[in-house]
């Protein structure tokens, strides 16, 4: 029922837009708004125990309860900022660790494409497209690890702080190849460049490494 109000609201949103009646920005700031309230509504009555990763990463969880501080920089299983994360976020909010960091990620894509255009209804567009699409939202429940730095990467092309990019490979190792992308990209022919972003995604988003 509220991916079928999105649904609605984006439809009339982009009918507006293409019979040529377009709104202030403002308008269309409260729109994402409304949309991003009906999002959360959808993430606090999401099923995850029913996400493919949940089991493991529950498991994971569960273990790192056990580590001190120091310890989390020895653990072996995940990259060592991801685990100091997760062992913060067990230690914070303990069985409800899992659940809350799903949340986190998807409150940082909602914040990173509200800032990446300044036209806001392309914003609409990309969240609408984020929640409803069928991978996308449906990621950010398994690959948690992939997902967290794909939020970070919308964030850094957002506000544009490579201050940012250099955790990424901390958090998941295979992501070193898309930083080094995002270093060099503008000294790289547009064609090749399109080929290395298609590859350099489709071996993060699958552990290809």
């Amino acid at each position: 029922m509220i991916k079928l109000f999105i649904i609605l609201i984006s439809l009339i949103t982009v009918l507006f837009y293409i019979m040529n009646i377009k709104f202030q920005n403002i308008i269309y700031k409260y729109i994402y708004l409304i949309i991003s309230v009906l999002f959360v509504f959808i993430l606090f009555n999401f099923p995850y125990e029913k996400s493919t990763d949940y089991r493991t990463y529950t498991s994971y969880f569960n273990e790192i309860n056990n580590l001190n501080f120091l310890e989390t920089f020895h653990y072996g299983k995940f990259e060592s900022l991801f685990t100091l994360i997760t062992w913060f976020f067990y230690k914070v909010f303990e069985m409800d660790a899992f659940h809350i960091f799903i949340l986190v990620i998807n409150f940082i894509i909602i914040l990173a494409l509200y800032l990446f255009y300044k036209n806001k209804f392309y914003s609409i567009i990309a969240l609408t497209i984020y929640i409803l699409g069928p991978i996308f939202f449906s990621m950010s429940t398994n690959i948690i690890r992939q997902m967290l730095v794909v939020s970070i990467i919308i964030l850094f092309l957002a506000l544009r702080n490579k201050f940012l990019l250099i955790f990424l490979p901390f958090i998941h190792s295979s992501s070193i190849i898309i930083v080094l992308f995002l270093f060099i990209q503008k000294y790289i022919n547009i064609k090749i460049l399109y080929i290395l972003n298609f590859l350099a995604t489709i071996l993060f988003l699958f552990d290809c490494y």
